[in-house]
């Protein structure tokens, strides 16, 4: 069986932009839990207001991913894929963070996935890093999201290509999630069903491809 851990944040939690939470079925990691098949087994990780490495104190504790990931490294292995689909809380305005330091941010990620001290040798084979789909230029209308600031979108919007050279320059995959989805109307933030199915159905042939790969 083939192990894929996601570890994202609300879009991958599945935060429903009309209340709650999506169902596990609508979720873009259950939906690829069940294009995958059972020869795949989807693990999710994903937490509201996670950042790549920076700590949020408006945002909740447990939201650093960089304090978290190991746990999760430890838990999951031997892990075939690991997707990283982070950044988009990193662009709130109180962290200060600019795209640069965003992709620095999952770069340091990925760094550590490379040198973990892994339970009996058990690792990960490969890394996809996703770009997260980018915030929608109305997110100061939505009043509980006006934290971001007005220049979340646009930093959002900044992220692939800088997370498309980490990607290159760790030898890992890469994937746009903008290319296929995007914000709702209702939050400018999180996916609505479609989105969630059009991400899992453009995820899900490259990360077969991956596992398999020797």
């Amino acid at each position: 069986m083939y192990h894929i851990v996601c570890y994202g944040d609300s879009n991958t939690w599945g935060d429903c932009p009309l209340g709650g939470r999506w169902p596990y079925e609508v979720r873009w990691p259950g939906v690829l839990q069940a294009l995958l098949g059972k020869e795949f087994l989807v693990h999710e990780e994903g937490i509201n207001g996670r950042t790549t490495v920076f700590d949020d104190p408006m945002g909740g504790t447990y939201r650093n991913g960089l304090k978290g990931l190991g746990y999760v490294l430890s838990t999951h292995g031997p892990i075939d894929v690991l997707v990283f689909m982070l950044g988009t809380n990193d662009t709130k305005e109180n962290l200060n963070a600019s795209p640069y330091a965003i992709a620095k941010g999952m770069e340091t990620l990925v760094t550590l996935t490379e040198h973990f001290e892994y339970p009996q040798q058990q690792g990960v084979r490969h890394i996809l890093i996703v770009s997260p789909i980018a915030i929608g230029d109305r997110i100061m209308d939505v009043p509980r999201f006006r934290t971001y600031g007005p220049t979340a979108p646009e930093k959002s919007r900044r992220l692939a290509p800088l997370y498309q050279e980490v990607a290159r320059n760790h030898h890992c995959a890469f994937f746009d999630a903008s290319t296929v989805a995007g914000p709702s109307e209702e939050d400018q933030l999180h996916m609505m069903e479609p989105g969630h199915k059009a991400l899992a159905e453009a995820l899900a042939p490259l990360i077969r491809s991956l596992a398999l790969k020797s």
